[in-house]
């Protein structure tokens, strides 16, 4: 994608505060292609602890800042390969009655899914919170 001077200043300025909030630096497409792999692997069987899904999903939730910090034209286009990976997890996923992690802020959606194949550690996991009988 090229975009103009004022929009690449917007993508580096979002892009500079999410890796200085993370102490490392973050690049959109890697980003993306993490939350690609974890939805692959949701799809396949999640077997990883509670503690690790939660923190595959918080991928998600960094992609969103990046795009809330971006200008709506920025938004649209980023957003399209973006929406086959959330279409993906939506369809191998299940809704939860409450977030998978507990916190005061604002939790996506992503948060209020658990894995359809949930498997090993995380099925048992997810039984012990009482987010899946």
């Amino acid at each position: 994608m090229s975009w103009n001077p004022k929009e690449q200043d917007a993508l580096k300025h979002a892009l500079d505060r999410l890796s200085g909030r993370l102490g490392r630096r973050v690049h959109y497409d890697a980003l993306l292609s993490q939350w690609r792999s974890f939805v692959a692997e949701v799809e396949r069987g999640y077997s990883w602890t509670l503690y690790e899904y939660q923190n595959d999903l918080s991928v998600r939730d960094q992609i969103d800042e990046i795009l809330k910090a971006l200008p709506a034209s920025m938004r649209h286009q980023l957003s399209a390969p973006l929406a086959e990976a959330d279409r993906r997890f939506e369809d191998a996923t299940a809704p939860c009655a409450r977030p998978v992690i507990r916190g005061e802020r604002r939790l996506g959606a992503w948060y209020r899914r658990v894995p359809k194949r949930a498997v090993g550690e995380l099925e048992d996991d997810l039984r012990e919170e009482g987010l899946i009988a």
